[in-house]
């Protein structure tokens, strides 16, 4: 079976100074993949950055509306069946695609995703609030389920997200999920 699209949506707000790394680890992505950025009001240049060193990226630019609203833009723009969500400080493993999709395969589960682990070389304090109670790796319930999924790590199939209307765009900043 061919690998279905994976729509790669990253929201960002004043993002210039982190966004680069992210973009990076995404050109390394395995799968079918297409990236899309929504820059929520930036004033710091994220979106001339974006548009300017990385022109394969599809540039969504929205006045400020909060994150919940940009996630639903990209949403709203994505071509493929599966819509996965990653932060701009984040970088993606390049085999995160292929592991969605190898999960979203068995059919048992409208949404998917995973812990939020430091990259190799990040330092002892990330180390350190990496195991620290509350923080976003402490997801997992077991190796099949998480308690929740944190939006640095989601991806749901396209037809859920829309049929539950997408993130609630009351919640403005980081939490949403």
């Amino acid at each position: 079976d061919a690998l279905p699209l994976v729509s790669v949506i990253i929201c960002t707000r004043n993002g210039a100074s982190r966004i680069e790394r992210c973009l990076r680890a995404t050109e390394r992505l395995r799968g079918r993949v297409e990236v899309i950025v929504v820059d929520d009001g930036s004033t710091d240049g994220t979106a001339k950055l974006v548009a300017q060193h990385f022109p394969q990226v599809i540039l969504i630019t929205q006045p400020a509306g909060g994150l919940s609203a940009a996630r639903n833009r990209g949403a709203d723009a994505a071509k493929g069946k599966i819509l996965a969500y990653t932060d701009d400080d984040c970088e993606v493993d390049e085999d995160w695609v292929l592991a969605l999709c190898e999960e979203f395969s068995r059919g048992a589960w409208s949404a998917v995703g995973g812990p939020n682990l430091p990259p190799p070389g990040s330092g002892l304090m990330a180390e350190l609030l990496n195991h620290c109670e509350g923080a976003p790796t402490h997801v997992m319930l077991d190796d099949h389920q998480a308690e929740h999924l944190p939006g640095c790590n989601i991806a749901v199939t396209a037809e859920a997200f829309h049929r539950v209307g997408g993130f609630d765009e009351r919640f403005r900043t980081a939490g949403d999920d």
